[in-house]
């Protein structure tokens, strides 16, 4: 079937989906619940994938992609539902109470949301490596 790929991009859900047909040699024809999709500002219609911008409606949408490889007509499907997305939010963040300089020290971060949100520490607008930490003044 097809993979969907999704991305947040300030608080929207951005969904590729790409079409996996194996001797693929033209630019696939997508369908929304059998329907040709219109290029606008929800679909991104490319050679390479179909775009998708939420937000999504409520319940569920079939996505397909059919390419004629000679005399065939290949289709493959994915059914999208507006429950398979949620966006991401931070639970908590823990930490010790007081640092004492010179010592070690664990911060902990715990968020929620489909696809599972990437998570990065920063510093002074620096991205800091996930395995050691080291802040000095």
């Amino acid at each position: 079937g097809l993979s969907p790929t999704t991305y947040i991009d300030s608080n929207t859900t951005l969904v590729r989906i790409y079409c996996p047909v194996e001797g693929m040699t033209q630019t696939p024809q997508w369908l929304v619940d059998m329907e040709p999709p219109v290029a606008d500002e929800k679909f991104n219609i490319t050679p390479a994938f179909l775009g998708i911008r939420g937000p999504f409606e409520e319940g569920c949408t079939t996505y397909t992609c059919r390419v004629k490889i000679n005399a065939f007509v290949v289709e493959e499907r994915s059914e999208i539902c507006s429950g398979d997305f949620a966006p991401p939010t931070l639970v908590v963040i823990s930490g010790p109470e007081k640092v004492v300089e010179g010592e070690s020290f664990s911060l902990h971060c715990l968020s929620n949301g489909f696809p599972e949100p990437t998570k990065n520490w920063n510093l002074r607008g620096y991205e800091l490596p996930y395995y050691a930490i080291d802040v000095g003044n």
